[in-house]
């Protein structure tokens, strides 16, 4: 396992959580 696919898997589960949190937050509004 590269250090290249363990930051970009990072990142994208970084992003995916920041969509879901959104995503609630707009739910909840």
């Amino acid at each position: 396992m590269s250090i290249n696919f363990v930051c970009t898997l990072i990142l994208l589960l970084g992003a995916f959580g920041v969509w879901m949190y959104v995503e609630c937050k707009k739910g909840q509004v």
